[in-house]
């Protein structure tokens, strides 16, 4: 962008979209639909980054998202119609950057702006606008709907969790997330017990869910008394780690509600690719916040033969992946 009387360059970043007339100079050599996008995800008031911005003080201070935008909406919109769609990562930011920048806040502004913006594509290091909404957009909004459904959520945490029930350590068995106290044998043998994901604990909190049901099953065995109380341990998940894995578990979900449905949807080759990518992708982030989530023991503990016995806390993690180890 080189003014006719050559003037200093003018970054595409720096070109205000959100002015009508400026707007319209750009978007009169572009299909009628590509306006009300401008608005929505690019350069509007409301739109998509600068929504970012606001909620990012970081980024907002610097216009960081926007002018983001703006520079893929400038760069990629004359590759539309070519056979490699977008600008690649390092033109983004050459024509975003300006003095007095911290380059390294571009990835997280573009991560950002890739969750929430309806119509921004990437594809390896290549990003670009188009005037149908985006497959990112897509799951986006399904994983936004399963917070309705946290059952969903554990169903597939306490899946995974299944495994662990092959891997019992230096334990006689290992129970997954029993839904009474009945389903907790009462045996001379030690026994883990992995709680549901509903049933997690906070540093502190001595009345946590996890706490409730390890209380209970320490006492008894549905409706009669537990004798073997001191064989048993319990493994909850962290309360705010637990928040973590569940994010990470709403979006593999919804990767995987995108690509059964792939058909339905009518998904580009290249569309396919990027779910298969990012299915895969959060399933390891899902795998990988299983074990860094499930680190409360609750474990029995009497000290002095006259003093009733109790369930203690400790905190049970390391580099092993499997629990019970």
């Amino acid at each position: 962008w080189v003014a006719q009387d050559a003037s200093p360059m003018i970054l595409p970043g720096t070109v205000p979209l959100d002015v009508a007339n400026v707007a319209s100079e750009i978007v009169q050599y572009l299909p009628d639909a590509w306006k009300p996008i401008v608005d929505a995800d690019i350069d509007g008031a409301g739109s998509a980054p600068t929504q970012v911005d606001k909620d990012r003080p970081t980024l907002g201070s610097r216009a960081v998202t926007r002018r983001l935008a703006r520079t893929i909406f400038i760069g990629s919109a004359p590759t539309l119609r070519s056979a490699h769609r977008g600008i690649e990562r390092q033109r983004v930011w050459l024509g975003t950057a300006i003095p007095g920048d911290t380059v390294g806040n571009f990835g997280s502004g573009l991560e950002l702006l890739s969750q929430r913006a309806t119509y921004l594509y990437g594809e390896g290091n290549r990003y670009w606008y188009d005037t149908q909404p985006s497959v990112a957009r897509t799951a986006a909004d399904h994983a936004e709907g399963l917070r309705d459904r946290p059952e969903e959520v554990w169903g597939e945490i306490v899946s995974r969790l299944r495994t662990e029930q092959r891997s019992r350590g230096g334990f006689a068995g290992v129970h997954l997330a029993p839904d009474s106290s009945a389903d907790v044998a009462d045996t001379e043998d030690a026994r883990l017990v992995i709680l549901h994901p509903s049933r997690w604990h906070s540093k502190g909190d001595e009345n946590s869910e996890a706490m409730r049901f390890a209380q209970d099953a320490f006492e008894r065995r549905g409706s009669g008394q537990r004798t073997n109380r001191n064989m048993v341990v319990f493994l909850a998940p962290d309360g705010k780690r637990l928040e973590e894995l569940n994010d990470s578990v709403r979006h593999y979900l919804a990767w995987t509600w995108v690509e059964q449905r792939k058909d339905d949807l009518n998904l580009t080759p290249q569309q396919v690719r990027q779910v298969e990518t990012n299915r895969s992708r959060s399933g390891e982030a899902v795998t990988a916040r299983v074990a860094q989530t499930y680190y409360w023991a609750l474990v029995p503990e009497q000290l002095e033969p006259s003093a009733p016995p109790k369930i203690t806390i400790e905190k049970a993690d390391g580099a092993n992946e499997r629990l019970a180890e």
